[in-house]
């Protein structure tokens, strides 16, 4: 018995916004943590010339979207995908 996307559409679903929602957030930490090392660089070598990254740097605010904004975006798609599960298959049976 194969699994394909006909079976099981919602799975599927699920898999792939999980899978977008992992890369954005990954995608995003990585520029952040990279720009914040560049950053860091550039202070340490031109200390009194280049100013260090301070709490309103924008990779600051960056890491906190990839660690609890998209976090919190992938639940409510989840809830979304689960709320709109049961109104597709009472659709389909009637």
């Amino acid at each position: 018995m194969t699994m394909g996307p006909r079976r099981h559409p919602w799975a599927w679903s699920v898999a792939a916004w999980t899978a977008a929602a992992l890369g954005t957030a990954l995608g995003v930490a990585l520029w952040a943590l990279l720009s914040l090392d560049a950053a860091q660089q550039r202070c340490f070598m031109n200390y009194p010339a280049v100013p260090c990254p301070g709490p309103d740097d924008p990779a600051i605010t960056a890491l906190w979207i990839s660690f609890f904004a998209l976090p919190a975006v992938w639940l409510a798609g989840i809830v979304g995908l689960a709320l709109a599960r049961p109104r597709r298959r009472r659709s389909a049976g009637a």
